[in-house]
């Protein structure tokens, strides 16, 4: 039976216009939300971080044989070899600022969409040898989808290693999070630390949309992740221009489709605390927050967090906030629930089989000697 999809490659720095409002709607209708897969952040990334500004990524493109429908959308980089797959081979893009990769699938046809992105892949024969991802979901209706369809054309998925990070499940928020969620002792520990800014003055939590693209919600959140250590350690957005000039497009393309949240708490009107939110599809995706010092007794970054986890019921359709943290971050402590992420690569040449096998295997062999040693 001949396939209704087809795979079309296109260098992701010029894409036509059409394309990328086909790639804003397949966002909307993909199987698993990842706004580090919009290309309101992928673009701004390329055209203004100084890591990508000389790169050129692949998209992989599924669309339908006729009228050419968006089904499905990867970006990745050509790889010459890994210590994994030392072979030539395709890696998920990432930039700095990336904390989620994977593809983007129609959410009624995901199977057939990842189907067919491997038989092209199958059909590259050595030009490509896998694909390989750095950290995708796992656990996940994408996940089992990828390694299902992965299966139904002869290839299998090659973990190399895996993560988890802090999360929240809107579906198992308690009614009163302080109460029930910790221990007695630190629930007294974060009432008091909310006493002691109620000391200052009128606390107030808020949530922005910033739908109409007002920038002083995101004026708030530069100044103050550059006034903590990010700013002390050049790490903040505000300490490099290419990063600053990235985040303001990104910012800007998202609120104007709705996919942007400001937390902010402030204190007689003004902000002690902001933290920066993406959106897309049912899940919410923390990218950047900071906090004024003055008020480190009270631990507002804490607060802040712990006050966005009370209000997600209250936000239409999300599931899921990921905290998109390193493992074992502050954050754990208060967002209970993990993302398992995984990382690997699906070789889809038989020499890529072999190579990756070999790899895993005396990984294994690496692991009891040392155990036994």
């Amino acid at each position: 039976m001949i396939s209704s999809l087809i795979v079309r490659e296109y260098s992701a720095r010029t894409l036509p216009r059409e394309f990328l409002s086909g790639w804003e709607e397949l966002e909307n209708r993909s199987l698993e939300g990842n706004a580090f897969l919009s290309h309101h952040f992928v673009l701004p990334a390329l055209r203004h971080l100084p890591t990508e500004v000389d790169k050129n990524p692949i998209v992989l493109a599924v669309e339908s044989a006729h009228g050419g429908e968006l089904l499905g959308l990867g970006i990745f980089e050509a790889c010459p070899g890994t210590r994994l797959l030392p072979l030539r081979h395709l890696r998920s893009w990432k930039s700095t600022h990336t904390f989620l990769d994977g593809i983007l699938l129609d959410r009624d046809r995901a199977e057939e969409a990842a189907v067919a992105l491997f038989q092209w892949l199958r059909q590259q024969g050595s030009r490509w040898h896998g694909i390989a991802f750095q950290d995708r979901s796992t656990g996940s209706e994408l996940s089992a989808v990828l390694e299902k369809s992965a299966s139904r054309c002869g290839i299998s998925w090659q973990e190399d290693g895996w993560t988890e990070r802090a999360s929240v499940l809107t579906s198992r928020v308690p009614d009163d999070c302080v109460k029930e969620l910790y221990s007695k002792r630190r629930s007294k520990d974060l009432s008091r630390r909310f006493r002691i800014l109620e000391a200052f003055g009128d606390v107030r939590f808020e949530l922005n949309h910033c739908e109409t693209g007002h920038q002083t919600p995101l004026e708030t959140l530069l100044r103050m992740e550059a006034m903590g250590w990010r700013g002390e350690r050049k790490e903040a957005l505000q300490s490099h221009p290419g990063h600053e000039r990235f985040a303001r497009e990104m910012v800007a393309g998202l609120s104007a489709v709705g996919q942007v949240l400001f937390c902010e708490l402030s204190v007689d009107g003004e902000p002690v605390s902001s933290a920066l939110f993406l959106r897309s599809g049912k899940t919410l995706f923390a990218f950047k927050s900071g906090w004024d010092p003055q008020f480190a007794r009270c631990s507002p970054g804490v607060l802040t967090k712990v006050r966005l986890m009370e209000s997600l019921k209250g936000l239409d359709g999300i599931e899921m906030a990921d905290g998109c943290a390193v493992p074992g971050s502050w954050l754990e402590t208060y967002w209970p629930w993990r993302r398992r992420l995984t990382t690997g690569v699906l070789p889809t040449t038989s020499a890529g089989s072999l190579a990756v096998n070999a790899t895993l295997r005396l990984k294994r062999v690496k692991r009891w000697v040392q155990g036994v040693s």
